[in-house]
């Protein structure tokens, strides 16, 4: 049977898609994944694929295990909800995912997703690698000591520990910033994050398609984009 692993790229945001096909590259087949469908549905002229991975004589758990051990190297925070988004996948399986469905409750999507994993030694998030690193019992405490202040939550909460968080955070937000300025580093980047697309290209791409035909090939809210826009006329103004 012949199979191939791929992986699409929307030229217009950097974002990419990775899956697998029981089939040969040149049989019409796109994707499956819903976000990315709806994205290259829109626009397919922004999207080019590359075959990562092909064989002649694959079978089903081959290639199922192939695509897991690609999906595998994806950071936690480079897919879709991520912070750091760069892939229009949502997980990290073979499976993939719908709101109706998730595969994460499937015990054997999981069991196989783990196997793979274990076998080429990677793991499914941070949580995993302290446990192998450390062992449970030096995990659970080390956790339990993180937790003593944390200011995203309510449990176990002390507010001297807070405030020393909360210091210590905007003490290194002040040292990178300091540091960047003077290797002469500015930031053109869309926000407070790294972002696919810097302030010239979204300047570019509203002066000539105009917000509401922008926001769409850009996939986010006219407010959204016309909020950004104007961040990046004024940080355009500020280095030029």
């Amino acid at each position: 049977m012949h199979g191939f692993i791929y992986e699409w790229t929307n030229s217009l945001n950097g974002l990419k898609y990775l899956g697998r096909h029981q089939g040969t590259p040149d049989d019409g087949y796109i994707g499956s994944g819903t976000i990315f469908k709806n994205s290259y549905n829109r626009h397919p002229e922004t999207f080019t694929r590359t075959i990562l991975w092909e064989s002649n004589n694959t079978s089903t758990n081959e290639i199922l295990q192939k695509e897991e051990e690609f999906l595998s190297l994806i950071p936690d925070d480079e897919l879709y909800y991520g912070v750091n988004r760069k892939y229009y996948n949502q997980v990290r399986n073979s499976a993939g995912y719908t709101s109706e469905e998730n595969p994460m409750r499937n015990p054997e999507v999981v069991a196989r997703m783990m196997a793979t994993r274990e076998e080429i030694g990677t793991y499914k998030n941070p949580w995993e690698a302290t446990v192998a690193k450390y062992g449970r019992e030096e995990a659970l405490l080390l956790n339990a000591r993180g937790k003593i202040g944390n200011t995203f939550g309510t449990g176990n909460k002390g507010s001297i520990k807070s405030i020393e968080h909360k210091a210590n955070i905007a003490t290194s937000i002040q040292e990178m910033y300091a540091t960047k300025k003077a290797a002469g580093i500015k930031n053109t980047s869309l926000g407070g994050r790294p972002r696919a697309i810097d302030y010239v290209t979204i300047v570019d791409i509203v002066k000539e398609y105009g917000f509401k035909d922008a926001a769409i090939k850009l996939e986010i809210s006219v407010a959204a984009l016309k909020g950004r826009y104007y961040n990046a006329v004024v940080a355009l103004k500020k280095v030029m």
